[in-house]
């Protein structure tokens, strides 16, 4: 839970959050989370961002929720651990939810999930610094990443989030400085796999470009990204028929 709460955005560092546990039993655990926001005006966007990232690190985890106590008594026997956890999400259930591959058939998505491979980073790990090059692109399965400016922390990102997709698609340099702030399990996906993918219809191009377009808008408003980038979906199709000769 403590994860969970690292990876919000729109939650106070100082005074830090807090986990209580205030109950167990054999099917459950009640947990509070405690946290404070900036603005009273926050408390909505902060309660759903905190439960959006309390989901996608259960899910990333395989760990079941349990069922509201009025529906215990229609459930035979207690749980095993067997019925009771989920596998843990894979790479082509992430693939199959990110936006930048919303245009790819399902064959395509299944190709792309096949070559990817499993990255893990300790806590306190720079994965790639400001300025630097990243030609592939990372989907974090659990864990919380830091994305730094200047030395000044912009936003976290958590299991399901991604980055890289800019340096593999487009040969950007990175805007951000990406540190491990807990341990990382990641998938990543790198450029000869999705050249591959280009090669039988390169029509994916245009595709891809539109999305990376519609999802770079908050780092364009970054010093550095908008005097050196241009992230029109036009400057993405260039750059990937340059990388992948399309």
């Amino acid at each position: 839970m403590l994860t969970v709460l690292a990876g919000c955005n729109s939650i106070m560092r100082e005074p830090p959050p807090l986990v209580s546990l205030s109950g167990v039993d054999a099917t459950a655990l009640e947990i509070h989370l405690f946290f404070r926001v900036s603005n009273p005006m926050l408390r909505m966007k902060a309660q759903n961002e905190v439960i959006d990232r309390f989901y996608r690190h259960c899910r990333s985890a395989g760990i079941q929720l349990a069922m509201p106590p009025s529906a215990m008594a229609t459930i035979n026997g207690t749980p095993s651990n067997e019925t009771a956890r989920p596998p843990d999400v894979t790479l082509q259930e992430v693939i199959d939810e990110n936006p930048i591959f919303s245009g790819l058939t399902r064959p395509e998505r299944e190709k792309l999930a096949q070559s990817g491979i499993e990255r893990e980073y300790r806590k306190g790990d720079v994965i790639v610094s400001q300025g630097q090059s990243l030609p592939s692109m990372t989907i974090i399965r659990t864990g919380v990443v830091s994305m730094q400016h200047d030395q000044q922390e912009h936003r976290r990102l958590s299991a399901g989030d991604f980055f890289g997709e800019t340096g593999l698609l487009a040969g950007m340099h990175e805007a951000y400085t990406l540190q491990a702030l807990t341990r990382i399990a990641a998938y990543e996906i790198d450029q000869k796999s999705f050249a591959r993918l280009i090669a039988d219809r390169p029509a994916i191009a245009e595709e891809v470009a539109a999305m990376l377009s519609a999802c770079s808008g908050d780092n364009s408003q970054l010093p550095m990204a908008a005097a050196k980038h241009e992230r029109s979906a036009s400057a993405f199709l260039k750059s990937i028929r340059t990388i992948f000769s399309t």
